[in-house]
């Protein structure tokens, strides 16, 4: 009795580690596909960001900074196209 259940484990044992080299097998297959995918996937948001035309962040630049510069620049905007308004109105 004991070297039967000694062959079923080993019989277990055995079938277990094919399972395991099969999954190993087709995550390996697998893997290029995804990779592919993912490579196009990489350039096509590359070339997005590219073509958002942000203002640069300078490297010692904080994120606060940023957006306070951004708000400040949409400021003075507004501010300018006030007084091109009211000239406009002088004008008439």
């Amino acid at each position: 009795m004991a070297d039967t259940r000694e062959n079923m484990t080993t019989r277990i044992a055995r079938e277990m580690v094919g399972i395991q080299v099969d999954i190993s097998r087709l995550a390996v297959a697998e893997q290029e596909p995804v990779l592919k995918i993912l490579k196009k996937l990489e350039r096509s948001l590359i070339e997005d960001i590219k073509n958002l035309a942000l203002p640069a962040i300078t490297p010692k630049e904080t994120l606060k900074e940023f957006r306070l510069r951004a708000m400040l620049r949409n400021a003075k905007e507004t501010i300018s196209d006030a007084y091109d308004k009211i000239n406009d109105k002088m004008d008439d």
